[in-house]
């Protein structure tokens, strides 16, 4: 990437985005909390449902047992009366641990339904971050090759427009050419191929004539180094 060209609509979109889609995820946690909780509930209540059951099945023997023997005259009231207090307790425990179980079990069953509609919003959250994040990347200049930026006609904080060429890349600085426009009677003399010579700086570079278009020669030559300015000043000798 070679630079950013800032939107600030698609920005505020994004970070919107990113805010809704964490907050589904912190949703989504607090919701395993409480599946965790709930379920511990269950395997407690769940215990205390079959001793509760147990407990209900012995007294119920029991009392059917002296109550039969009650009723022959066989058995003291008073002895009778505890045991039908014993049981009524436990009918009533049992009960109770049956509610308690099913409210949790209810619980449970609430709990995962929330957990499939949490993870359906996260799912829909993830893909319109996805959506945003590449809303806002396509803002991002990428080079379509390998090369070194040379110019640059914006600056940041300035407006960019579709149709402006922001910046100039240069993909092979050492294969280079030059133009000049020699005089008339010179140019009839140059030819495509012929030899040349092309002085940068203090260095004097072979170099060929490329083409000729019109009145302009084009000269390529290659540099030992890298140019990194374009229209450096160059002087041509042409071999004739």
């Amino acid at each position: 990437m070679v630079g950013r060209i800032r939107n600030a609509a698609l920005e505020v979109a994004l970070e919107s985005t990113q805010a809704a889609a964490d907050r589904a995820e912190v949703r989504i946690g607090e919701i395993d909390a409480k599946v965790v909780s709930v379920k511990l509930e269950i395997s407690r209540t769940d215990a205390d449902k079959v001793r509760a059951h147990n407990e209900l099945d012995r007294i119920e023997k029991l009392y059917q047992r002296y109550k039969n023997l009650y009723a022959v005259g066989a058995l003291p009231r008073l002895t009778f009366e505890k045991t039908e207090a014993e049981y009524k307790f436990a009918k009533t425990e049992a009960a109770n641990r049956d509610a308690v179980w099913k409210d949790a079990q209810y619980r449970a069953e609430a709990l995962d339904r929330d957990t499939e509609e949490a993870k359906r919003a996260l799912a829909e959250k993830a893909a319109a971050l996805e959506k945003a994040k590449e809303a806002v990347a396509e803002c991002d200049l990428h080079s379509p090759v390998d090369g070194v930026v040379l110019t640059r006609s914006v600056h940041q904080g300035e407006k960019v427009e579709a149709k402006d060429a922001v910046m100039t890349i240069a993909t092979e600085l050492t294969k280079l050419a030059v133009s000049l426009k020699p005089e008339a009677h010179v140019l009839t003399r140059i030819r495509a191929g012929q030899h040349a010579f092309v002085r940068v700086s203090d260095a004097e570079l072979p170099g060929e004539v490329h083409e000729i278009r019109g009145t302009e020669v084009i000269v390529t030559f290659a540099s030992p180094e890298p140019i990194m300015k374009l229209g450096t000043a160059a002087q041509v000798r042409i071999v004739f």
